[in-house]
């Protein structure tokens, strides 16, 4: 459902083509993941993978479409998709999703039962995050999960 806020966006900036079709189907798709309808937010994504590394898009449509292929337990799709982000380094470069794509990488990795590059994905997200605040929920979650894995 969209919201007022969205709403507004879209009618005050109809012709914004990364806006419309990217941006507000992300912000949409990510609620529907919230609301527990990953399916939902995968079809709201559809359009939007002309614009998936547009510099507008701030890489959302593959992230929160790889997040919802993680809620289906596809790790082989979230897979796909967490990897096109990180092929894309160069797209917003200082963007935390290019991060946090390892970590989502390492995740469906697990999904799909390859142990061993899971590892190699947290391990490299590990290394990627090593001077960060160690109180951040995913660097503190990812070391639970890689411990998991040993």
């Amino acid at each position: 459902e969209t919201t007022p806020l969205l709403a507004d966006l879209h009618q005050r900036f109809p012709h914004h083509v990364p806006l419309n079709l990217a941006v507000i189907p992300s912000i949409l798709a990510e609620n529907e993941i919230h609301a527990g309808h990953p399916e939902r937010a995968l079809k709201l994504l559809e359009m939007t993978r002309p614009y998936d590394f547009c510099e507008f898009s701030n890489l959302a449509p593959p992230f929160v479409r790889a997040n919802a292929y993680l809620k289906l337990h596809d790790g082989q799709h979230a897979a796909t998709e967490f990897q096109s982000i990180i092929d894309h380094s160069g797209v917003d470069p200082t963007n935390p999703k290019h991060a946090l794509a390892r970590l989502g990488l390492a995740r469906a990795l697990v999904q799909s039962h390859n142990t061993d590059l899971a590892r190699k994905a947290y391990q490299s997200f590990l290394e990627d995050w090593k001077n960060a605040d160690s109180d951040i929920s995913e660097l503190r979650n990812s070391r639970t999960e890689i411990a998991n894995l040993l």
